[in-house]
């Protein structure tokens, strides 16, 4: 709706997303050629709604085809999904 939102009322998992899409929309900017894309536990918050929908975008959009990215967990409901994803 528009509001504002303070960060300290907003889900670790949430904040998180946010984080994330700040990343994914600033590798274009960093620069012009493809350049890896390092996750480290970043969706340990997520629940398991979020996580299926990032990972259905990460690996059936356009980023996959440009970009090398690396996902490194150690939760295996993560790699599930990943393996039910392809």
């Amino acid at each position: 709706n528009g509001n504002y939102v303070q960060a300290n009322r907003l889900s670790i998992g949430t904040i998180d997303q946010l984080y994330l899409s700040l990343r994914l929309s600033m590798t274009e900017d960093l620069s012009k050629e493809n350049m890896p894309i390092i996750l480290d536990e970043a969706f340990a918050y997520y629940d398991t709604q979020r996580l299926e929908k990032i990972l259905k975008y990460l690996i059936l959009s356009e980023i996959i085809k440009e970009e090398i990215i690396r996902i490194k967990v150690q939760i295996p409901e993560v790699w599930e999904l990943i393996v039910h994803i392809f």
